[in-house]
């Protein structure tokens, strides 16, 4: 990525932890990257996942911006804070880019989901139960690919990165049939065409598409 930075380079984007396989690059790696990077071209730093990793607060990147370099964090309070219907989030970014992004604003954010992020804010013990159930479940379903022989990342967000072996539209037909609407782009490209990224619902909702899956994949050849 560094390599393909050049003149005309806009944006550097990192989301890490990474959407869709889940994948975390080490906190040191990210640094020297965009202390390499962030002289040429400004980072946008995706953080979104990070809240959901123990010790996030020793793994984020806010210091670069404390540090003076075009660095732009963004956070959501759509995940461990349960605020995704509000779609409401925030960047940490320098003054000079803050008033740069004003000018690109397009909407405003509503009121109700600033009260209830502000709120949300203060409420760790609700933080800590929300990423106990999203462990507890992404245990349970990794559990299941194991059972069926899939291969998947190791994530570290609320979803999981699977091997499907089946054709990605196919796939997705077939567990819309069950009630289920899976995720992935309409056009993955190589080599994840049969790959399926599931997020983890609740535990009513995990136990039915556990039920699915097994039925969609009842006799067939296990991945190695």
């Amino acid at each position: 990525m560094a390599a393909a930075v050049g003149e005309g380079t806009g944006l550097v984007y990192v989301c890490n932890p990474d959407n869709p396989s889940g994948t975390m690059v080490e906190a040191a790696e990210v640094e020297a990257f965009v202390r390499e990077v962030a002289p040429r071209a400004p980072v946008f730093l995706d953080e979104v996942y990070l809240e959901l990793v123990d010790d996030w607060q020793a793994l984020t990147q806010v210091a670069l911006v404390r540090a003076g370099l075009p660095v732009i964090i963004g956070r959501s309070f759509s995940k461990m804070h349960g605020l995704a219907g509000h779609r409401i989030g925030y960047v940490i970014a320098p003054p000079g880019i803050v008033r740069r992004l004003e000018k690109l604003r397009m909407s405003s954010i509503n009121f109700l989901g600033v009260a209830a992020a502000r709120e949300s804010v203060y409420d760790e013990e609700f933080h800590r139960w929300t990423i106990g159930k999203i462990r507890a479940g992404r245990a349970k379903f990794c559990a299941l690919l194991d059972e069926l022989g899939l291969r998947y990342t190791p994530s570290h967000g609320n979803f999981v990165f699977h091997y499907t072996g089946i054709p990605q539209e196919e796939y997705q037909e077939m567990m819309k049939e069950r009630g289920f609407l899976t995720g992935w782009p309409s056009a993955p490209v190589e080599p994840y065409v049969d790959w399926c990224r599931v997020s983890i619902g609740t535990d009513r909702e995990m136990a039915d598409y556990a039920v699915a899956m097994r039925e969609v994949f009842a006799g067939r050849i296990r991945s190695v």
